[in-house]
């Protein structure tokens, strides 16, 4: 069985080994990737382990400590003047330190002197009052000179040596929300437009036939729809104090653009799933017309391999095939379909340990709804799967941010304020199949 030092250090090589996984994610301004997480987890847990062992592993330490501290001649629980004196002595020659340690069993110490005695004298009193002590007896100073035996951190709120310790700053902790996934998928992304963007359509009409040697051809002609794009207004605004900025050792100022540009993503990202096309608000794939709808019930209905073969097939028999073909669900779906066996007694799941369903890539995001209604039904998850090369995000001109220190100057504040102007477009609906009503 490993000591208790030995355990200590596996625990402290297993923090480096988490600490090192969060340093390279940093590194390269990044999420974790999903084998990350999983090594990280792993990690985790071990370490809990580790904590419990380490903990029982202490407390049998101190019980043995005690045990082989607690002897000596016992003592009168009456002190006359004398004694009283000598009493006052000891107290002078306590040291709180020594009897922790000597209780720990650190370096050897030993529980003697004026800490055993004093233990001794104390527990006495506290028996003779009821009072069950299961640790170390320290003496109740009769004085404030006597509270402190020495310069501590914590005591007395820092007045003894605590307000002397440095305070290290590091990053904010951030905040935990979805992370952007639509480029990933291979959605288009076209920055620096310009004007209104018309895209025409050719919606078919030519035809061909076989005919005769001399038969005339019949006529046909090819008809056109159109399609248009123009920016939406996507703003982000925040004040800073000039005090917050002067006075703060982190780079405040830099985090809150970096959070700015992070939440004006992750709306483009919002949009493009599931805008509903009203209030200054793009249309996302969820609410386009012309998509292809799997109907699992009249309430809903539990994810099945027969919706993913659907979903697919859908949009094959469009002619819609492309490399960017791909599935997007939220984390609660992911759950279940590694859970859920394509059919009774199979041993495969909807989703394989490689996160893949069907053997396609899945993107995974919190933005895909999980509160959907459909008859009785509630809180049903949503799920997508097409030619993610058929969604187009349009940018008109670049992000804008700019630093405003003369509009809030009076307030001593610093306005951010960060302006986008983006619109989202579904060039071919057929090129989309979605559910709206999985029970998870």
């Amino acid at each position: 069985m490993k000591t208790l030092a030995e355990k200590k250090q596996e625990r402290a090589q297993k923090l480096k080994a988490q600490k090192a996984l969060i340093d390279k994610r940093k590194g390269e301004d990044r999420a974790f990737t999903e084998d990350e997480k999983t090594e990280f987890r792993k990690l985790q847990g071990e370490i809990s382990a580790l904590d419990t062992e380490i903990e029982q592993l202490e407390t049998e330490a101190a019980v043995e400590a005690r045990v082989a501290g607690l002897t000596g001649a016992p003592v009168s629980t009456e002190l006359g003047q004398g004694e009283e004196r000598e009493h006052k002595e000891l107290k002078k020659r306590f040291s709180l330190h020594k009897a922790v340690r000597a209780q720990l069993g650190i370096n050897g110490e030993k529980f003697d002197g004026a800490e055993a005695e004093l233990h001794q004298e104390t527990s006495k009193r506290a028996s003779a009052a009821g009072i069950s002590i299961n640790g170390i007896a320290v003496p109740t100073p009769e004085t404030p000179e006597t509270r402190a035996d020495g310069q501590t951190v914590g005591e007395d709120g820092g007045a003894y040596g605590g307000n002397l310790v440095p305070e290290t700053l590091r990053s904010p902790i951030e905040f935990l929300e979805p992370n952007p996934v639509l480029r990933s998928l291979g959605a288009d992304f076209i920055p620096g437009l310009t004007g209104k963007l018309a895209f025409p359509t050719d919606d078919g009409g030519v035809t061909a036939s076989w005919e005769g040697e001399v038969d005339t051809v019949p006529p046909s002609k090819t008809a056109f729809g159109k399609k248009s794009m123009e920016p939406n207004r996507l703003a982000v605004n925040v004040l800073i104090s000039l005090e917050n900025i002067l006075m703060s050792n982190y780079n405040l100022e830099m985090h809150s653009v970096k959070t700015m540009n992070k939440r004006a993503a992750l709306k483009i990202d919002e949009a493009g799933i599931n805008g509903p096309g009203t209030g200054n608000v793009p249309l996302g794939v969820l609410n386009t017309t012309g998509i292809n709808l799997i109907d699992g019930g009249t309430n809903g209905a539990a994810p099945t391999w027969d919706h993913l073969v659907d979903l697919e097939t859908n949009v094959y028999d469009a002619n819609a095939e492309a490399s960017s073909m791909a599935y997007l669900i939220n984390a609660v779906t992911k759950g279940r379909l590694k859970k859920t066996k394509h059919n009774a007694g199979d041993l495969g799941y909807l989703m394989d340990s490689a996160n893949n369903m069907n053997g396609y890539k899945t993107g995974v995001s919190n933005l895909v709804p999980k509160n959907l209604a459909k008859g009785s039904g509630t809180n049903l998850s949503a799920a997508i799967f097409g030619d993610w090369s058929q969604l187009l995000i349009g940018q008109w001109g670049f992000m804008d941010l700019v630093a405003d220190n003369i509009t809030r100057k009076k307030d001593g504040y610093i306005e951010l304020t960060l302006n986008a102007f983006l619109d989202v477009l579904v060039k071919q609906p057929k090129a989309f199949s979605v559910v709206k009503d999985w029970i998870i």
